[in-house]
């Protein structure tokens, strides 16, 4: 018997395990786990194809003759067509039957002849343990197999974990939470929504990587960039800055970068053009705020203008004024856009409402000590925010947060 040191009883045959409980066996537990024990185990050497081993483990639990730990029992097979040649080696008793080789049919049966001869065939007691794992423990009880035991793992439905810190009940399984993937699987779980990256001034989000700006250096995969001023974006190996795009080739912009996306730079005239400078294409006047897409730029500008931009096509797809507007979000697919305390609804009804900035149905609100997005996480000592490629980005005296919206 073994004793774990968190207080849980183990009996084995070898390392064969039979019995496994937070609870010592009783009576009619010790006397299975004895007659279990009485049965010979083996260290099973077998060398042979992959569908004769098969038959090997049946013809080997049929009669008694446990695996995982003791004298070595050699089982060598060669195979052609629908015969099989076997031959066994047990401490010093060898069987083969080369003289005759076993049909496919025959194996099994002709496999016990040579067993038996070699180390003998015995009567298992018909039951064993089916040993359950839970969050509360595990425990064993007896049942009808031809085994000594067998495992169960069953789960709560429901876990309690802290989000942010606020304690919330979820279903076991896969979750996404504002971008972050997790597996609820255990009670007491800290998911936390936001990363904090300390000392640093700017990160962009590529992928799942980061690329890390701080006093003039730009980190990405392992790779660093000099550069003399705050970058606007990164990617595949370019620099974007708000004037120039270094990479292979340095390349001075037309107009102030404001954002890049994928290979997308949005300029503060109102253009868009490629990182590699291939084309440029004016979509609206001085950008307001804009959100990405995989298929589109959304856009408000300080004319009131709100235009959906085909990244494919490079084309303006929908247009309208919306005078004194200076935010938008989606809802449901409507756009809302932020006038004063009203939202005013360009495809649908007129919803009102009041918040600071909305992102993907998150009211981002600046407030006395900090930076908070609605229902979520409070950011003490920030300074400002940003969107970026999807996420939120908080800027703060000592670091930057990112926090990933679920699209």
């Amino acid at each position: 018997m073994i004793t774990t040191a968190l207080g849980i009883y183990v009996y084995m045959n070898g390392s064969a395990v039979i019995y496994v409980s937070d609870s010592p066996p009783g009576v009619d537990e010790l006397s299975l786990i004895r007659e279990w024990q009485s049965l010979p185990s083996v260290d099973l050497i077998y060398s042979g194809p992959e569908d004769v081993e098969k038959t090997v483990h049946v013809a080997l639990k049929e009669c008694g003759i446990l695996t995982g730990g003791g004298s070595p029992l050699f089982i060598r097979a060669d195979e052609q067509s629908k015969n099989v040649a076997i031959w066994i080696r047990y401490k010093d008793e060898e069987w083969d039957n080369y003289n005759s080789p076993s049909e496919i049919s025959s194996l099994s049966e002709d496999l016990k002849i040579g067993l038996k001869k070699t180390i003998g065939c015995y009567k298992t007691p018909g039951k064993g343990f089916l040993i359950k794992f839970s969050p509360d423990g595990v425990s064993a009880e007896i049942s009808s197999m031809d085994e000594p035991s067998r495992y169960v793992f069953s789960s709560k439905n429901v876990y309690k974990i802290y989000l942010d810190g606020t304690a919330t009940n979820v279903e076991r399984g896969f979750h996404e939470i504002d971008g972050n993937l997790f597996f609820a699987g255990k009670d007491g779980m800290n998911v936390e929504t936001a990363r904090f990256f300390k000392d640093v001034e700017m990160i962009f989000q590529i992928g799942r990587k980061v690329a890390i700006y701080s006093s003039g250096v730009l980190t990405f995969d392992g790779k660093t960039y000099r550069v003399d001023m705050v970058p606007v974006g990164f990617w595949n190996g370019d620099v974007v800055l708000p004037d120039r795009v270094i990479g292979k080739d340095k390349r001075m912009l037309k107009s102030t970068a404001v954002d890049v996306y994928r290979d997308f730079i949005l300029e503060a005239d109102g253009y868009i053009e490629a990182v590699d400078g291939s084309w440029r294409k004016k979509v609206s006047c001085t950008p307001l705020e804009w959100y990405w897409n995989d298929e589109k730029l959304h856009v408000l500008d300080v004319c009131g203008y709100y235009r959906e931009v085909d990244l494919q096509r490079e084309n303006v797809v929908y247009s309208k004024r919306v005078p004194g507007s200076y935010g938008f979000d989606f809802l449901k697919g409507k756009v809302l856009f932020m006038n004063g305390e009203n939202f005013c609804v360009v495809k649908g009804e007129k919803i009102y409402g009041k918040c600071a900035r909305l992102h993907n149905g998150y009211a981002v609100v600046v407030e006395k000590n900090g930076i908070s997005v609605l229902g979520r996480k409070l950011f003490l000592k920030a300074k400002s925010f940003k969107f970026v490629n999807g996420c939120l980005m908080v800027i703060g005296d000592d670091g930057v947060w990112l926090v990933k919206f679920k699209e």
